[in-house]
């Protein structure tokens, strides 16, 4: 099978999928009687985020399929702010310059060490670049992926236990007046195929599932 012939297969299989999404979360050419250009879909969609909820069904299934972009749930704010979350939470500790994965794994073992019930649900706190419409590019503490986890996001007693610990809100300012927020990843403005064990790989570099699959 021709890999066009395998992806327009894909495609009916995505559109069945999600075609309960409002329009602005669907690709361009599954949108009827709209004449959209990627500029203004990428536009509008942007303009919806950040959002309390998103809607269902849009995790990355497994396999190489259509897949919608990514979005994270959680504080989005400068780096020298989660930075500084970090040093507050290690203050005994002689940090070095970290990157997006170095921040990862630094905020996920903490959670880890100081509530483990928490960690247990979530799994792993994500840092990553996240596009804020007409403001630019920020870091964003990601308690929620939804390529992994769809919409589901951590209880509100679980949201405030972690805003009071990280400080945000007293010590740090977060956009969004300091409330988690749904927010777009800086490089998913787009739906593209993909497969689900590179996904894995470059976002969860730390899960033994995700080195299996180098």
């Amino acid at each position: 099978m021709s890999a066009l012939k395998l992806r327009e297969e894909h495609k009916d299989i995505f559109i069945d999928y999600y075609k309960h999404l409002p329009d602005e979360f669907l690709p361009l050419d599954s949108i009827p009687d709209e004449e959209w250009t990627r500029e203004a879909w990428r536009a509008y969609l942007c303009k919806t985020f950040p959002r309390p909820r998103i809607p269902k069904k849009l995790t990355l299934k497994p396999g190489l399929s259509f897949q919608p972009p990514r979005f994270l749930f959680g504080w989005a704010m400068e780096y020298v702010d989660i930075r500084t979350i970090v040093e507050r939470c290690r203050p005994n500790e002689t940090l070095p310059v970290m990157d997006y994965q170095e921040l990862s794994m630094a905020l996920t073992e903490i959670v880890r060490d100081r509530f483990p019930d928490i960690a247990d649900q979530l799994g792993w706190v994500v840092v990553d670049c996240v596009y804020v419409q007409g403001k630019g590019t920020f870091c964003c503490i990601a308690l929620s992926d939804s390529w992994v986890t769809g919409n589901r996001k951590p209880t509100p007693e679980q949201i405030t236990t972690l805003r009071d610990f990280f400080g945000i809100g007293k010590d740090t300012m977060a956009l969004a007046d300091n409330e988690p927020m749904w927010w777009m990843t800086r490089d998913s403005q787009h739906w593209h195929y993909r497969h689900k064990r590179d996904d894995l790989r470059e976002f969860r570099p730390w899960d033994p599932k995700g080195k299996a699959s180098k």
